[in-house]
């Protein structure tokens, strides 16, 4: 097996094709992470959310670590790391975010205007955020 640095074109692809990613934040010394379903726009990483731990940390804390892998088998794989700050949108660009989750995340079939996201009863939840990200890493294992 041989592993190698990615290069940035590489790296963009992994981001555009995956749709599931760990979001690392961190909480006086204490580490938290989860996976998250995301899209890549423009360098950047739109999530939606409900409130919650990793809302709250992030608010207090925005510097967070994103990460994605590709694995094809345990000696072929592709992993990237981002670093970057959390930030909240609102308004036209929480609209927009979300516009572009749909065209990622769901089947081009699904309809309507609402937010298929949200949980029934919690629409008053949802957080949309951006991370914008300001370091990406990338390494590769290939047999």
């Amino acid at each position: 097996m041989q592993i190698g640095e990615m290069t940035p074109t590489e790296i963009d692809d992994i981001l555009r094709a995956q749709s599931v990613a760990r979001l690392a934040c961190k909480e006086g010394g204490r580490p938290y992470i989860v996976p998250v379903a995301y899209a890549y726009k423009d360098g950047e990483v739109l999530v939606h959310s409900l409130e919650g731990a990793k809302v709250r940390i992030m608010r207090a804390n925005p510097r967070v670590c994103f990460q994605v892998d590709a694995i094809e088998q345990i000696d072929a794989w592709r992993s990237v790391m981002g670093w970057g700050d959390f930030e909240e949108l609102r308004g036209d660009e929480a609209r927009s975010a979300l516009d572009v989750l749909k065209d990622r995340l769901l089947p081009p079939d699904a309809s309507g205007d609402g937010d298929p996201f949200a949980p029934p009863g919690m629409e008053d939840k949802v957080v949309l955020f951006k991370v914008r990200l300001l370091e990406l890493s990338g390494r590769a294992a290939r047999p």
